[in-house]
């Protein structure tokens, strides 16, 4: 696998909220899925990883969704600095909440550098602006730091 990253996609929208697709690409697997937010959710994320941007934490978590039955969707991000080079990791939990044969329940890291992250930020501000309807970021065309 030649690239790692993630793509957001709106694809559908109403009033109050939208429906994304979330892919994430890491070294070993490829695992999207699709789950509905809103803006102020979205600006969560971009607030706390600008603290990780701007070195002024090490970690922030973000979660859409809850991981117990009868729900929706479950998706948790972890953003942490992983040294101090400038490379970020980031650990997804995408979970689908499906039953069988339907049920998908994804664990992979991305690596990634503080230029991608920012790049990611700046996309994502657009995003929530609704200037732009898909973010490609945290790339890292080697698959590996």
């Amino acid at each position: 696998m030649s690239n790692t990253g993630v793509t957001l996609i709106k694809i559908w929208e109403d009033e109050n909220f939208f429906e994304i697709s979330l892919e994430v690409r890491s070294i070993f697997c490829i695992s999207e899925i699709k789950f509905y937010t809103d803006n102020s959710e979205l600006d969560e994320l971009r607030q706390g990883l600008l603290l990780i941007s701007s070195l002024s934490d090490n970690e922030y978590i973000w979660t859409s969704g809850e991981d117990k039955e009868n729900t929706t969707h479950y998706v948790q991000t972890r953003w942490y600095v992983q040294d101090k080079r400038g490379h970020i990791g980031v650990e997804f939990i995408l979970d689908n909440k499906d039953s069988a044969p339907d049920k998908m329940r994804s664990h992979s890291f991305v690596v990634t550098e503080l230029n991608q992250l920012d790049d990611f930020i700046n996309q994502l501000q657009q995003f929530i602006k609704g200037k732009s309807n898909v973010i490609k970021g945290l790339l890292n065309s080697l698959g590996m730091i």
